[in-house]
């Protein structure tokens, strides 16, 4: 095959008509040249209404699950199988709008197409109707949202930055930012394994756990070992998740890190030189009851970074056989500059930037504190 076109002229079409999933095919410019009839059944237009028009016209309105327009932006997944010539990793919840105006959720999943040469000449992309599973999708992801913080702390001195970004419509991630007392904050991050629903489930027995140490909170090492207790005697059946407990203190100006398996956290100072905070021990949380936890100490001063993260954004894709890994997230947030970006959404862009799949495979949260 040498150009998309063909695609028609050898018959495939009939084959995709078959299909009980919608399928639409574009050129490399993203103009469609292909609905087949599922695609006419789910969304409500019929080929001839679509066929010849730029996917970027917007005509569903694709977005994702956080509400971005993804049909003219460069978080698009068909665009981004194009570009990286490789099909996406499982599928992919986009929301779209029928002709009808209704509101619906599919499962995607897209793809290049190659030529005979092996040159991408197009796209694919198949969905699903889960518009039936929609309102149980937007109750577990608004209960999620309930338990987790409305908004971040402010301080005249301190500043906190967050990207969360699900792979799914629910994570398993999970974080808290409180304020201990007047100059003393704390921040946690667990990340049970997963994603998707059963993930999301654990994220909500580890936040009822959490609230039961928040007694503790101050104290890292303390906290950390008073939620192991816990989920060792009362959620065995949860399986075991890693977290990371930290308390900045600015007071004397300190941080404090406790991590239960964790990656480490990093400190970016203000002349863009990266540390890496790490302490020995600290199994995961859930593996064994009486595990202690050791706290390792660092110096802050005005213009530092402290970033935590879960490890869907280390574990992302650069190429084929290697990962981004710790010393490649320290080495995008050492180039955003001292505060970053207010909205981390620098961060999690240049994240995306270097994945060299469709989508991130797991979920990720990035949590920033920095000193003023």
């Amino acid at each position: 095959m040498r150009s998309i076109q063909e695609i028609q002229e050898r018959g495939f079409t009939e084959i995709l008509d078959c299909l009980n999933s919608g399928v639409y095919i574009t050129d490399t410019n993203r103009r469609i040249v292909y609905w087949n009839r599922r695609a006419e059944e789910i969304t409500g237009y019929k080929a001839g209404e679509v066929v010849g028009y730029h996917c970027g016209a917007n005509i569903l309105r694709h977005r994702d699950k956080d509400g971005r327009v993804l049909c003219q932006s460069d978080h698009c997944p068909l665009r981004r199988s194009m570009e990286r010539a490789k099909p996406s990793d499982g599928a992919i919840v986009v929301f779209a709008q029928s002709k009808n105006g209704e509101d619906l959720l599919l499962a995607t999943s897209t793809a290049p197409v190659f030529a005979d040469d092996g040159t991408v000449i197009g796209g694919v992309e198949l969905f699903h109707d889960e518009r039936d599973s929609l309102h149980q999708m937007e109750l577990a992801r608004m209960v999620q949202r309930q338990m987790l913080p409305a908004r971040l702390p402010e301080h005249e001195r301190l500043s906190f930055a967050l990207q969360f970004a699900p792979k799914d419509m629910v994570s398993g991630d999970f974080y808290r930012i409180e304020r201990v007392s007047a100059d003393v904050f704390s921040m946690f991050l667990a990340d049970a394994a997963g994603h998707g629903v059963s993930a999301g489930l654990s994220a909500a027995l580890i936040y009822a756990m959490a609230l039961e140490c928040r007694q503790s909170e101050g104290h890292p090492a303390e906290f950390l070992r008073e939620l192991n207790e816990r989920a060792c005697l009362r959620a065995a059946g949860l399986g075991f998740f890693t977290a990371v407990a930290a308390v900045v203190n600015l007071s004397d100006r300190t941080a404090a890190i406790s991590s239960a398996g964790h990656p480490p956290a990093l400190i970016r100072r203000s002349d863009g030189a990266m540390e890496k905070i790490t302490t020995t021990g600290g199994l995961p949380i859930g593996i064994a009851p009486g595990t202690r936890f050791e706290v390792a100490f660092a110096t802050m001063s005005p213009g530092d970074s402290l970033v935590l993260y879960s490890d869907g954004a280390t574990e992302m894709r650069i190429d084929e056989q290697q990962r981004l890994g710790i010393d490649g997230l320290a080495a995008i947030i050492s180039s955003l500059g001292p505060a970053g970006d207010p909205t981390m959404a620098h961060l999690y862009g240049a994240l995306l930037d270097r994945c060299k799949t469709v989508e991130p495979e797991d979920d990720v949260t990035l949590l920033r504190c920095a000193l003023k």
